[in-house]
């Protein structure tokens, strides 16, 4: 069965699989922590996947989180703040009349956002937008009587670290069989289940 990795791009996560990758098919390249379209002859790099070269079967807005605990969500760094808001709702319903809940539930919902968003690490993205607030990307600091000088790519170098995690998805039989590359038997074909064009995914590994 295929493993299927979460990952963590500026622009937003993506699902990757490590079948094989054709022409025509989007794959991450760790080394530039960035997507591309297979263009050429694909060999190359399905012999490098154990670097990490990945098919992109989905990206962030084809996937389904809302399956995942709420460690899970704190873990990869990702809110359904409507969500939240909606179940403070509902719960508030339990304990008084609709008509007195009102905005103060969603109020909760969204306290608890904040709550579980509090310990919130900077991305990537985040520091190099303030480098390009700043004055050119750099700055110039005195210590004592030395002057030293730091440029964005020192402060973010421990952050350039691509984030990932595998994952287990939601699967449905997708017909018919393949062959098993390790014992050459057969067996049944299974695919990531879409419901309404989305991935599900049901727990980090």
């Amino acid at each position: 069965m295929n493993s299927y990795t979460l990952r963590k791009l500026p622009e937003g996560f993506i699902l990757t699989s490590d079948e094989d990758i054709q022409i025509g098919d989007l794959y991450y390249l760790p080394r530039t922590n960035s997507i591309y379209e297979c263009k050429e002859d694909p060999t190359e790099l399905n012999l490098e996947k154990d670097f990490g070269i990945g098919k992109v079967i989905a990206q962030q807005h084809q996937i389904d989180f809302y399956a995942l605990s709420e460690e899970e969500q704190k873990e990869i760094g990702w809110f359904d703040v409507k969500k939240l808001a909606n179940d403070a709702y509902n719960d508030s319903l339990s304990t008084m009349a609709e008509s007195v809940v009102g905005v103060s539930a969603y109020i909760k919902g969204f306290q608890k956002a904040q709550e579980l968003l509090s310990d919130r690490r900077f991305s990537l993205e985040d520091i190099k937008k303030a480098f390009q607030a700043g004055d050119n990307f750099g700055r110039e600091d005195y210590i004592g009587n030395s002057r030293e000088y730091y440029n964005e790519d020192e402060y973010i170098q421990s952050l350039s670290q691509p984030k990932s995690w595998k994952v287990e998805l939601e699967m449905e039989d997708g017909g018919g069989y393949r062959q098993d590359s390790m014992n050459g038997c057969w067996i049944s074909k299974w695919q990531p289940k879409l419901t309404n064009g989305k991935i599900k995914i049901t727990k980090l590994l």
